[in-house]
């Protein structure tokens, strides 16, 4: 993948200085270890790219969500639309004429009521509104029901990542307040500053406290000791020489390797007497 080419090409741990990613995540990232983090730590690490050095992670990103199974988080959105038919325009016609129907039926039978007319109008008029509300019934019973069509939202990609990045939980560390080594017996240290690229070096017997908010790489001269880094101890018990980098409140154990040997240059041999006298005859059959 290109944009695993590109972080190739830088240092990686200039890389996790800048974008707070650990360096195990870092190679993770580029030998595609999947099952070292979830979607939403694979979705944060995408945008810190592109955010910190514009690369674009997207095909990463597509391969990690086919590989994990992991599924985009989408709003299905229904649209209900109702297409009117001629039976529609029937209907609410019917309902109209019905309507005049009973309102002229109930004026003629108070009509009828207030003149004193005869009885049999009355029950004519009464007729006529049975013969409504049948009409009514009828239609109710011989009216096809109407077709609903669902029609689902086109899916969008882009906008669901969008979305998906959004619902991604925000992680707030808490900052660690107290660093530093503890030794039981004379310790050797060789505390270099990433930072400012110095290195100090002391042996001490106790403890020795560091600044939380640096970056340092710290050479141990055994195994013997304690990193203490907030609320969390870890007591080491190793042979030979050890090598960890301390980022953001945490120690991260390194390979160490030790320093080459400078060879003694070797010490010029005397000539002997013989080799002596041979030159000085030399010299003097070529001077005649």
């Amino acid at each position: 993948m290109e944009c695993l080419e590109q972080i190739e090409k830088l240092d990686i741990e200039e890389v996790s200085k800048k974008t707070h990613i650990s360096i195990l995540e870092i190679r993770a990232i580029l030998s595609k270890d999947y099952a070292s983090f979830n979607h939403s730590k694979a979705i944060g690490f995408t945008k810190i790219f592109k955010r910190d050095y514009d690369i674009d992670m997207s095909e990463w990103l597509d391969d990690f969500l086919e590989e994990t199974g992991a599924k985009e988080v989408q709003d299905e959105i229904f649209v209900v639309s109702r297409e009117k038919t001629s039976t529609d325009v029937k209907t609410k016609l019917l309902y109209l004429v019905v309507i005049i129907a009973i309102a002229a039926a109930i004026s003629l039978i108070y009509s009828t009521v207030s003149s004193n007319k005869t009885p049999e109008k009355v029950i004519k008029n009464k007729e006529i509104v049975q013969e409504a509300k049948k009409a009514i019934e009828t239609n109710k019973s011989t009216e096809e029901p109407k077709a609903i069509t669902i029609e689902p939202k086109p899916f969008n990609p882009t906008k669901a990542k969008e979305e998906a990045g959004k619902l991604a939980p925000k992680v707030i560390e808490k900052k660690v307040e107290k660093v530093y080594i503890e030794s039981k017996q004379d310790l050797w240290v060789g505390i270099r500053d990433n930072d400012t690229k110095k290195t100090k070096n002391k042996i001490f017997k106790g403890t020795h406290d560091l600044d939380p908010e640096k970056d340092y790489t710290i050479t141990f001269g055994h195994g013997y000791f304690t990193l203490v880094s907030g609320e969390k101890r870890e007591e080491l018990r190793r042979r030979g020489p050890q090598k960890y980098r301390y980022f953001d409140g945490k120690f991260e154990r390194l390979k160490y390797i030790p320093p080459k040997k400078k060879k003694k240059p070797e010490p010029k041999k005397e000539k002997s007497e013989e080799e002596t006298t041979k030159t000085a005859e030399d010299k003097s059959t070529t001077a005649q």
